[in-house]
């Protein structure tokens, strides 16, 4: 019996020392003309983690079929499916439980380095303005909603002497599991609610 009691005592302090540690994602996304990959990189405990490496189905152009859909009769609207409106309700219900994961979530690194060209010098230009804003918008969102520990390295290197598309985009995040096991379940409990609705 006293056996029995260590040995739950040993697994119950595991855990609690696993819910503490900190678990920590790298994402790495690049995209040229030689190289087109994501890898993946999670890892628990020095010398403890997870590995994966896949090619990347990028700047590939697939034909989509696109059904017709009969318009509704004039004066009479669409309802909105009761589907999509319980997801609305329930997202706007789990904002607050996705904010406190997210400001509890710490940014080690940030690179996200892009070449781009085009036919014409105009075109390639105007596109790099673009994508500086864009860049520049993405990244304080994301900032603004998660903890920061280091500043982003952006670039954009316009290409003019010929029609190019290079991105290099890495990132590092570590979090908490005891945060995802108490968001997550504060989501399951948000979900049932909403479902007996």
């Amino acid at each position: 019996m006293d056996r029995l009691r260590w040995l739950i005592a040993a697994f119950t302090f595991l855990f609690l020392i696993l819910l503490v540690i900190p678990v920590t994602l790298r994402i790495s996304f690049r995209h040229s003309r030689e190289e087109n990959c994501l890898e993946f990189q999670i890892k628990i405990w020095p010398g403890i983690g997870y590995r994966k490496k896949v090619p990347a189905i990028f700047g590939k152009a697939r034909a989509i079929a696109i059904s017709q859909v009969e318009p509704a009769p004039p004066g009479k609207e669409t309802p909105l499916p009761k589907r999509v409106k319980k997801w609305l309700t329930f997202f706007k219900a789990a904002l607050p439980s996705l904010r406190f994961l997210l400001h509890r979530t710490k940014l080690h690194r940030m690179r996200w380095h892009t070449r781009i060209g085009f036919s014409d010098a105009y075109s390639t230009a105007l596109a790099a303005g673009l994508l500086w804003g864009v860049k520049g918008f993405l990244v304080s969102a994301l900032y603004h909603i998660s903890a920061p520990r280091c500043r982003p390295d952006l670039a954009v290197v316009p290409e003019f002497r010929r029609p190019d598309l290079a991105v290099v985009l890495e990132s590092t995040i570590s979090v908490r599991p005891g945060y995802v096991l108490l968001t997550g379940l504060k989501l399951s409990y948000l979900y049932f609610r909403s479902s007996t609705l």
